[in-house]
């Protein structure tokens, strides 16, 4: 696929574990918990004869259920399926966050306000460039993957380690441009709860 977004979904609700235990037993009836193109989130739908909400190119990589939630992890085309999240959380009585990524769209969505699952608010890119030319250790510091921080303090201080004394997002990201590492900002979306009656 290209222009491959990340997503991750996780659905719960603290009140109502017989929808959680519903969705983990269909996601492993319908999902291996490897890299297949059996695993199209589309299937899911099938199975609850919900009708598509749009063209639907996603595939599941991951999952992992808990007692009060379970957690997708999906590979889809250019945007995050929200309306097709939505749609499975309404049908199981549960509610969703969403953490989404995809650099070349500038796509980075976080509705999880509360920071209970995904308490992250910036993310770090390394761009290919930089992999290469590492004398600093910068990436190696950064077990040569995006990282993600909770607060500005904790960006600022990391890369201030590394040389890189900034006052602001703005100017540590002019910093970094010639290093091709981008900071970005997640974007704080609603997320959905369910509402009166959705509860099968």
């Amino acid at each position: 696929m290209a222009n491959i977004c990340s997503d991750k979904v996780i659905f719960y609700n603290d009140r109502y574990q017989q929808g959680i235990k519903r969705l983990s037993d269909d996601v492993e009836q319908l999902f291996h918990l490897f890299f297949t193109s059996d695993n199209w989130i589309g299937k899911l739908l099938e199975l609850n004869e919900l009708p598509n909400p749009e063209p639907l190119n996603g595939l599941v990589i991951n999952y992992e259920a808990e007692d009060d939630h379970i957690m997708l992890d999906l590979e889809v085309d250019f945007k995050p399926l929200i309306n097709v999240y939505r749609k499975i959380a309404r049908q199981y009585g549960l509610s969703f966050v969403l953490r989404s990524e995809e650099y070349a769209c500038c796509i980075y969505v976080n509705t999880d306000k509360s920071g209970r699952f995904f308490p992250d608010k910036y993310i770090a890119h390394i761009g290919g460039d930089m992999e290469d030319n590492d004398e600093s250790g910068l990436v190696r510091a950064m077990d040569h993957e995006d990282q993600k921080y909770k607060k500005l303090d904790g960006v600022l201080e990391f890369f201030s380690e590394f040389g890189f004394v900034a006052a602001s997002l703005y100017e540590l990201n002019r910093m970094l441009a010639k290093k091709e590492i981008d900071i970005r900002v997640y974007r704080y979306t609603t997320s959905y709860r369910p509402k009166a009656g959705d509860r099968p």
